[in-house]
């Protein structure tokens, strides 16, 4: 702290520069994945980003035609995609958190999401809620989601469907996270059937998800999606970036297209939960009144005739 005619001035806020790069990834070719997802990772460094955020299972693709397939596209994590993440980050203090089609060595695959230094995996989360076709290849991560805290802020990590659980950011809201990235694949159209699902409308739902999230529990929010035609199904292609309070500071281009997402973000705003003279969102709780976790059983029922 710096002190100027004895009156101790405050530190200054940093600044991070957060990216989601929002690639149409190619299940057909999965080394073509790699390319894109590290020319996006060089772009981004070259515009002074930190944090770099890639979508759901960049490295593999979503829609597998068979279990055989996804067990052919799936890597561990000393695999190239991690490796190629990793030599693109060489020489800079920046993280990036990217989808992973996971083989393990307990010979499960997992939808996960790693986070790579420069020194590789740093960290790794495995989805919890898997999402329709997903259950028929991938076994749900059964670990929650963890605090991690680099040289850039205290970051948290979701994917896709996990945001439909108020339930997850609320946890990680608690354990002081400033940042929840959540990586994405949200479908335009289901093959088969004849009206869109609900993460697409005038508004996109996942926008009005991520901003809500971001403004209940006081904290940034960094979505990244995919975009582009695989086997059928139409990816959104709506990546935003939202502040502490839900406002966007970065969304999706007109052409829900490629593109590089930038936001300047002080995380460190993430740490004030007060609202108002009178309120703060994580003091004013009273789990005592509501049930937290469980069945919800405190929950009772009653008829009104």
């Amino acid at each position: 702290m710096a002190r100027k005619n004895n009156i101790t001035e405050p530190k200054p806020l940093k600044t991070v520069k957060v990216a989601c790069a929002q690639l149409a990834i190619d299940i057909d070719n999965p080394a073509d994945n790699l390319r894109l997802a590290v020319s996006a990772i060089e772009a981004a460094l070259e515009q002074g980003a930190k944090i770099i955020v890639l979508p759901e299972l960049a490295s593999s693709g979503y829609m597998f035609n068979s279990m055989d397939e996804a067990k052919e596209l799936a890597e561990p994590l000393d695999g190239r995609t991690i490796k190629g993440w990793t030599k693109a980050l060489q020489g800079t203090d920046a993280i990036v958190i990217g989808g992973l089609n996971e083989s393990h060595k307990d010979g499960h695959l997992y939808n996960s999401v790693v986070l790579v230094s420069e020194n590789g995996a740093e960290h790794t989360y495995r989805k919890i809620h898997l999402w329709g076709s997903e259950q028929l290849f991938f076994t749900p991560g059964n670990k929650p989601p963890t605090v991690i805290e680099t040289v850039h802020g205290k970051v948290a990590v979701g994917i896709c469907y996990d945001a439909y659980f108020p339930e997850l950011s609320r946890a990680v809201a608690l354990a002081g996270a400033q940042l929840l990235v959540l990586p994405t694949n949200a479908p335009r159209n289901i093959p088969g059937e004849p009206s869109p699902p609900a993460s697409f409308g005038t508004t996109p739902m996942q926008l009005n998800i991520w901003a809500g999230m971001a403004h209940v529990n006081g904290m940034f929010v960094a979505g990244c999606d995919r975009c582009g035609p695989e086997r059928g199904v139409e990816w959104i292609g709506v990546s935003a970036i939202f502040d502490e309070s839900g406002l966007p500071l970065a969304t999706h281009p007109a052409d829900f297209g490629p593109a590089l997402l930038l936001a300047d973000c002080v995380l460190e705003k993430a740490d004030n939960k007060v609202r108002g003279p009178k309120n703060h969102l994580l003091n004013d709780r009273r789990p005592e009144v509501y049930p937290t976790t469980g069945t919800g059983a405190k929950i009772k029922k009653i008829s009104i005739i």
